[in-house]
């Protein structure tokens, strides 16, 4: 997620080829950094052109992998208890750039890897469905964007107003489109774009820095640092409950963070900060870990995801 009172720092930008592998190296202690009061501007320019179209043969080829996904999620949801496949053995998650890339992450082996982008946009926000397939979209929050691996970004809609922080969350047994814009806790429908208010308010005075996942049926949101619960000095975690989008206890506050991106992967929370490092961070104890990784040259990630399950 982009915040508007961050403090301005000089990317250096560095194209990518595809399937580029960048090792994992360790990054100095995450420093403090500021976040911002408050929402992000009304969009500009939503109708900025990047879709692309994808071939028969791939939309079909994801359109029967959700079919699969959407017949295992149908025993996993909120309001059974059920708890489905082990969340812990997802491996990868996702990442997309600034830098109009799209990039898969190794949990095992602390790698990224610049995947086949063609019409991808200016990356904000990332969202992975139980099936792998990745949503991503427009800087301006203006665009939704479908990707696949065998087509890289094809436009679903765009003069939208989509969430800041965008995720997935199961009504019904369907996997859904969710995320919070300001306090309000939104679905977004994957195959029209459109953005409905499911709780207004959820948030209460908190507000998100960055982005919301989900492990199993566990979600979990980057609260902004001085707002509402979440004390000045840093932005924090807060677990929330998909249903409807509350928190659920207390935020837990790590100083000098501004978390931006927020995935899982092997069980563990995955945080994309500010100043590019990957930290882990174990969900039952609230620990951090040690830096896994730094982000690619030009990526400048604000939002993460992976699938909430193993992909089928």
């Amino acid at each position: 997620m982009r915040r508007i009172l961050a403090v301005a720092v000089v990317l250096t930008i560095a194209g990518c080829g595809l399937d580029l592998v960048i090792d994992a190296t360790p990054a100095p202690t995450p420093t403090s950094s500021s976040s911002p009061a408050d929402a992000r501007p009304p969009n500009a320019d939503a109708g900025l052109d990047g879709g692309a179209n994808a071939n028969a043969n791939a939309d079909a080829e994801a359109n029967d992998a959700e079919a699969d996904a959407q017949a295992v999620d149908a025993t996993i949801d909120a309001s059974d208890g059920s708890t489905g496949p082990d969340p812990t053995k997802v491996v990868l998650s996702y990442a997309g750039g600034k830098n109009r890339t799209v990039y898969s992450f190794n949990y095992t082996t602390a790698t990224f890897t610049a995947l086949k982008s063609n019409g991808c946009p200016a990356i904000e926000e990332t969202a992975v469905l139980a099936d792998g397939t990745v949503y991503v979209t427009s800087d301006n929050d203006a665009e939704l964007f479908k990707w696949t691996a065998a087509a890289g970004c094809t436009r679903v809609a765009n003069n939208l107003a989509l969430p800041y922080a965008l995720g997935t969350a199961l009504f019904a047994g369907i996997d859904e489109l969710v995320g919070y814009r300001n306090g309000d806790y939104l679905k977004v429908d994957r195959t029209t774009g459109v953005v409905s208010t499911l709780n207004a308010g959820a948030l209460g005075a908190l507000r998100p820095s960055g982005d919301v996942t989900r492990i199993g049926l566990k979600g979990y949101l980057a609260a902004q640092t001085g707002q509402g619960t979440c004390p000045f000095g840093g932005d924090c975690v807060v677990e929330v409950n998909l249903a409807n989008g509350t928190p659920i206890g207390a935020p837990t506050q790590f100083s000098g963070l501004s978390i931006l991106g927020i995935a899982h992967s092997g069980g563990m929370l995955l945080l994309f900060v500010a100043n590019g490092q990957v930290i882990p961070l174990n969900p039952t104890t609230m620990t951090l870990g040690a830096v896994l990784a730094t982000s690619p040259v030009g990526a400048n990630f604000s939002g993460a995801g992976a699938p909430a399950f193993p992909v089928p």
